[in-house]
């Protein structure tokens, strides 16, 4: 609530500000004018007073408004400037309350409504025409605002002050419309991994394929391999060490098929597919990419924004506003992304089991930690001038040992990580699909499952230790500033089998 506060007042502030200027110097203008026609009347008249009607009459709104004498032109003029001031000020806090209102009520309905949601985009530009043209209102009320209070009350021009802002005003204006051809693009995700050869894994691909075909889903373009432990399909471009791929990728975790069962691993399967099932399929497709993306670039465009001086005053407020739209459907997403999570996890129990699904789940949310571990280890090992041959299955080593150990009901607010989706705790999952931890702790516990899933790699072993010496390269690289200076060891390789 305090930041709404603090972003509202900071974006009526120019507005405002000028607003309070301009009432100022038509008080003190009025003051003055009356303070001069009190004297010359003190000068003719032996009361020296005006009546109530020669003062209404003589008033500077009345003498302006009624043209008499060309000698009060100049004086009326400037009268005339801090009432148009004080209008525009006025409109252009109208503008911005509005501005705040509509994206207010956009990203509340779009809570509610999905196909609203769909048009972040549109409305994002749509703002920031809307902020282009307010930076450049707001700079040219600061000016006016700032030369009129400090040339009649201080008698100084802020020469510098004035072009500072102006430059910097045109020139968020060019970046921010600059930065918008390059808004409406996909998120890219990196990771390290391989693209799966299709033709060789048959078993696996043969698997997806009726898994898709029993969901009414769509097919992966692109199937993806890595240590990593997680699992997600995306249409975002996704960036590997075969390349960049585009369109439907699949990604699927080495380390983590080692410990589900091939059961589990289909539920996982069924879940990440139920994202390409009915109206799911747009968000997939059409706009989580596109958000994360867009995401991405505005807030590097705030940031950049940043620290510019008196160049970024006009710029404040728009900048405020934007942060503003972006929370505004990032609620709406993050509520919309909980529901279709827990669609796809409906969806995923319905086609294959609904208690396997839930302990694959339980079992991704407890050991995932694991993999931190295990490239902590291998990190001690490239020091001593070894390396981990087989890193997956050093993971499901280390998996093994803790299995009966690790304390599942603390997962309960956990959260798994996705490259361009919001995922809901684990409570929440579980309480979908009426299941508990209590419910699926003997299965999670099973982390050596026969056949595990990774069984339907063909060749895994190769695929692991491929990856694995690209980790250990990574990781090398790293930690060499940490280990320019020892002395050099002789160098001996582990296996984790």
């Amino acid at each position: 609530m305090k930041d709404k506060l603090l972003l509202f007042s900071l974006a009526f502030a120019i507005p405002i500000f000028a607003l309070l200027a301009a009432a100022g110097l038509r008080v003190k203008m009025q003051h003055d004018w009356s303070t001069a026609v009190q004297s010359s009347a003190s000068a003719h008249n032996q009361s020296g007073q005006l009546t109530e009607r020669a003062r209404e009459f003589l008033s500077l709104a009345n003498v302006c408004s009624s043209n008499v004498g060309s000698e009060f032109q100049s004086y009326c003029s400037t009268y005339a400037s801090y009432e148009q001031l004080e209008r525009y000020s006025t409109l252009t806090a109208i503008g911005t309350a509005a501005l705040l209102i509509l994206i207010a009520i956009s990203g509340y309905v779009a809570r509610f409504d999905r196909h609203l949601l769909l048009a972040f985009v549109p409305g994002m530009f749509l703002t920031l025409i809307t902020l282009a043209v307010l930076i450049l209102v707001n700079s040219g009320l600061l000016i006016f605002s700032l030369y009129s209070v400090m040339s009649t009350f201080l008698s100084r021009i802020p020469v510098g002050l004035m072009i500072a802002i102006g430059i910097g005003a045109v020139i968020a204006v060019f970046r921010m419309l600059a930065a918008s051809k390059g808004f409406i693009r996909k998120a890219e995700v990196t990771v390290v991994g391989k693209r799966l050869d299709e033709a060789v894994n048959y078993k696996l691909v043969g698997l997806i394929d009726d898994l898709c075909s029993r969901m009414g889903s769509l097919k992966p373009q692109h199937i993806v391999v890595g240590l990593d432990p997680n699992f997600f399909v995306t249409e975002a471009d996704v960036r590997c060490l075969d390349g960049v791929f585009k369109g439907r990728t699949l990604y699927l975790s080495l380390t983590l098929c080692r410990i589900l069962s091939t059961q589990e691993f289909q539920g996982v399967l069924a879940h990440e597919f139920g994202h390409f099932v009915g109206l799911d399929t747009q968000f997939s497709r059409k706009f989580y990419p596109v958000y994360r993306g867009t995401s991405e670039s505005l807030s590097a465009l705030f940031a950049h924004s940043q620290g510019n001086g008196a160049g970024g005053l006009a710029a404040l407020p728009a900048s405020l506003i934007l942060t503003y739209f972006l929370y505004s459907f990032s609620v709406a997403e993050n509520k919309i992304g909980r529901d279709r999570e827990l669609h796809a996890d409906s969806l995923a129990a319905t086609a294959t089991s609904r208690s396997a699904f839930a302990s694959a789940l339980v079992k991704i949310h407890a050991f995932t930690s694991c993999w931190s571990a295990t490239k902590n280890h291998m990190i001690e090992t490239i020091k001593s001038g070894k390396q981990i041959v087989n890193a997956s299955a050093f993971f499901a080593a280390v998996v093994n040992q803790c299995a009966s150990d690790v304390p599942l009901n603390g997962l309960v607010e956990a959260t798994l990580s996705h490259p361009t989706d919001t995922h809901p705790p684990l409570g929440l999952r579980l309480k979908s699909l009426n299941e508990s931890v209590d419910d699926v702790s003997s299965d999670v516990r099973q982390t050596s499952p026969a056949p595990p899933a990774s069984d339907l790699f063909a060749d895994c072993d190769s695929l692991e230790q491929e990856l694995s010496d690209v980790e250990n390269a990574l990781l090398s690289e790293r930690i060499a500033p940490q280990i320019i200076n020892e002395p050099p060891v002789e160098t001996a390789s582990v296996s984790a089998h």
